[in-house]
């Protein structure tokens, strides 16, 4: 295969999943030394009772030699909510990296193009239950971020503020567990060309699923 794309390992609440293994991880490591692609889809830390999902996908990427890692958080935005604080819709522009072969089109065929960016009218990228890409500390030349948040949007934790019907995160830079990372510097998605000669992309969210890419909405998901 040219190109493979993994999710990350993940059973919700009821056990922990089987990770990758690290003859799994060699495996992988080889497969990217030889040229080849790899897509690397993760999640928030919204019911990892038994995974750290952000650690399970980040084997793979440190296996790889990528420079993106997934941050153990959830992205939220409470001014762009379309209903959970995590359930968000990036509609701007400015949220795509329209010099990037990948994203290129991604915005102006979605049904967010021509639109006012509003939460209310669920266009763009949809993300929901996403965690937060963070780029390794001097390899900000080497990653380019695809798919970038609002600048209402930071990574907050889901463990400690959900009540059984809502989730209301607050933002306080000065309390690590409720900012993972500081508003305007969210990146959902990121491509890095790799040693060997191939490429990664890394996705807070499995962002081509099945409600992602339907026929009836346009969501850019489906134009990358």
């Amino acid at each position: 295969y040219d190109m493979i794309v993994l999710t990350v390992p993940y059973l919700r609440n009821n056990a922990k999943a089987n990770t990758y293994n690290e003859e799994e991880l060699e495996a992988l490591r080889r497969y990217a030394a030889e040229g080849k692609n790899l897509i690397v889809c993760s999640k928030s830390d919204r019911d990892n009772k038994f995974d750290n999902c952000a650690d399970n996908s980040n084997a793979i990427l440190e296996a790889i030699g990528a420079h993106s890692r997934v941050v153990n958080g959830i992205i939220v935005d409470n001014e762009q909510k379309a209903n959970e604080a995590y359930r968000l819709y990036f509609s701007s522009i400015e949220n795509f990296n329209t010099e990037h072969p990948f994203t290129a089109g991604a915005y102006t065929s979605s049904n967010a193009f021509g639109t006012v960016s509003e939460p209310s009218n669920q266009t763009g990228f949809q993300v929901y239950n996403g965690g937060p890409i963070e780029i390794m500390e001097g390899y900000e030349n080497v990653v380019e971020t695809l798919v970038r948040g609002y600048d209402t949007t930071w990574g907050s934790h889901y463990d400690g503020y959900f009540t059984g019907s809502s989730f209301a995160p607050e933002y306080d830079e000065a309390d690590p567990a409720k900012v993972t990372v500081k508003k305007g510097e969210v990146n959902i998605m990121t491509y890095e060309d790799l040693p060997g000669g191939g490429w990664v992309i890394t996705s807070g969210v499995t962002f081509f699923s099945n409600y992602d890419i339907k026929d009836d909405q346009d969501y850019a998901n489906k134009y990358i």
